[in-house]
């Protein structure tokens, strides 16, 4: 053996040296529904490639939804090369708003907030108040830090410039949506592009959310669905998309000729080569409205939902749930958060139980808890080993501990969740009167399942699912405020294997079965 095999790693005599050619383009068609953009069959496409989009407002106070941000634009992505589907997202709004909850505090308000409109990290209020002697008796309560006092009265929130949607196209603001986010082919746990080696046309389908109506109704088109606004819903609370600002900033990578060659070996299918990478498949359940609880005792019903991806490498698997009908609500509550959306949140709340839910994950025929997760913070502990870091929220925002009394009824209490409350005092404002209490309390809620063999994201771990569906089994619990109908959203996250065979590309699961697209 020689002293070179001893080494852990070695230098290489190839040229390492790159090229980046950068490109604007505009989409070949568009309107305020669809856009379809030509991605040239040229270089190697950079997943930090990006989408640029503005929306404009039908009145003054509009923002991005909070949790959402952009992403609530997106209704379906499809990536295609000539007539095959290389991937097709839905629901990312709910999903982005998970995976955006990953991002640290610091990183999600001075960066996320910015270029994608997320907008959920806390801070305290400050204490200035109206006169100089008397302090602000909210401080210390949390409220989103996209807020800023009033000049003239501290204890007044307003909404910053930078987050308005300007009913002027030339002054409201641009967001960024990068190919990464949109497509997780495309992301960490995926592959850079081979356009060079690509020979069909490589096409990129987006299907937008509208918000033509700015009532709060139900309508998938209705209130919340684009953005919200701080005097709430009215017929102006209307938002759409600028089409002339709809961009693709694309990178496209150059190497040497000994590197791309090399690159196209590791792909060549001809050869058994195939690169992996991450695929997202997301199911949606129903689950029906039940009855009331009451102030002393809850109301339970059972559910279990199927997710179909057999035959799939799994990595990872996220739930959570989401309602678009709010009607269930009692007392004051309907005017507190509103009917078809959440005031902060749009139609992309994201909800927990009152009483912490039970479940429980069928996996092969296995049981992969050895009990039902019931603790709010064991399921939030559980959603670390997803990608190995815990999400960064605060505590208020995934669940309801301490904001109710954690017995009997589990009647909510309007401050313990830590967030200002109305009901507290009037002597303190959030974008016209928000009851940040009622509309930010679990409202953003999922929980994250490590289904691989060990702790954290890596495409070479993984577990094949067998003939039988995964299966949720969950209790669901409702106390006197709420009876609501929700849809479970479930995403799993697939290991899939990308190849080229003379120009063509392959794509196949990680046991090597050709997925039919």
């Amino acid at each position: 053996m020689s002293l070179q095999d001893l080494v852990l790693d070695k230098s290489t005599d190839e040229d390492m040296s790159m090229f980046i050619q950068s490109q604007t383009l505009e989409p070949i068609t568009i309107n305020s529904s669809t856009a379809k953009f030509i991605i040239p069959n040229e270089g190697i496409l950079s997943r930090d490639s990006y989408f640029q989009f503005e929306l404009k407002a039908g009145k003054i106070g509009g923002y991005l939804p909070i949790g959402a941000g952009i992403f609530s634009l997106i209704k379906r992505a499809e990536l295609r090369v000539g007539s095959q589907r290389i991937a097709v997202q839905d629901n990312m709004a709910i999903f982005r708003s998970i995976t955006k909850s990953y991002d640290t505090p610091s990183y999600r308000n001075n960066y996320t907030k910015f270029m994608n409109g997320v907008n959920t990290t806390m801070v305290p209020n400050p204490v200035g108040s109206l006169t100089t002697t008397t302090g602000n008796p909210n401080a210390g309560f949390l409220q989103p830090a996209g807020a800023i006092p009033d000049i003239s009265n501290f204890t007044i929130q307003n909404l910053p410039y930078e987050l308005e949607l300007s009913t002027d196209e030339a002054l409201t603001p641009s967001w960024s949506v990068k190919l990464g986010d949109l497509f997780p082919i495309l992301g960490d746990g995926g592959l850079e592009l081979p356009c060079f080696l690509i020979k069909n046309p490589i096409e990129i389908l987006l299907t937008f959310n509208k918000q033509t109506n700015g009532l709060d109704t139900i309508s998938p088109n209705a209130y919340g669905s684009l953005a919200c606004f701080t005097s709430g819903p009215n017929a102006g609370a209307t938002a759409e998309l600028v089409l002339d600002k709809c961009l693709l900033f694309s990178d496209h990578l150059y190497y040497t000729d000994t590197r791309m060659f090399a690159i196209e070996e590791s792909m060549n299918n001809s050869k058994g080569m195939a690169l992996l990478y991450t695929d997202l498949i997301s199911v949606v359940n129903n689950q029906p409205a039940f009855g009331l609880g009451t102030t002393t005792s809850t109301s339970s019903q059972n559910f279990v939902f199927q997710v179909p991806i057999s035959n799939y490498s799994v990595k990872n698997i996220f739930t959570c749930w989401n309602c678009k009908n709010y009607a269930g609500l009692q007392g004051n509550l309907p005017t507190e958060i509103g009917i078809g959306s959440n005031k902060l949140f749009g139609k992309y709340a994201l909800m927990n139980s009152v009483k912490p839910y039970e479940i429980n994950l069928r996996v092969n025929d296995e049981l992969h808890y050895p009990q039902k997760l019931i603790s709010n913070a064991l399921k939030f502990n559980e959603s670390e080993y997803v990608y190995g870091s815990p999400p960064c929220l605060s505590a208020g925002l995934y669940s309801f501990n301490g904001s109710n009394n954690a017995a009997g009824g589990f009647v909510f209490q309007d401050n313990d969740s830590g967030f200002f409350s109305n009901h507290h005092d009037n002597n303190y404002t959030f974008f016209d009167g928000i009851h940040l209490a009622r509309n930010l309390t679990g409202s953003l809620h999922f929980l994250g399942i490590n289904v691989s063999n060990f702790y954290g994201d890596s495409n070479k771990d993984s577990v094949l699912v067998n003939q039988k569906p995964v299966e949720l089994d969950i209790t669901w619990f409702n106390n006197s405020d709420s009876a609501l109908e929700y849809n479970n959203f479930t995403f799993a996250e697939v290991v899939k294997m990308f190849s080229l065979n003379s120009g063509e590309v392959i794509i196949q699961d990680q046991v090597n079965q050709v997925q039919i697209q």
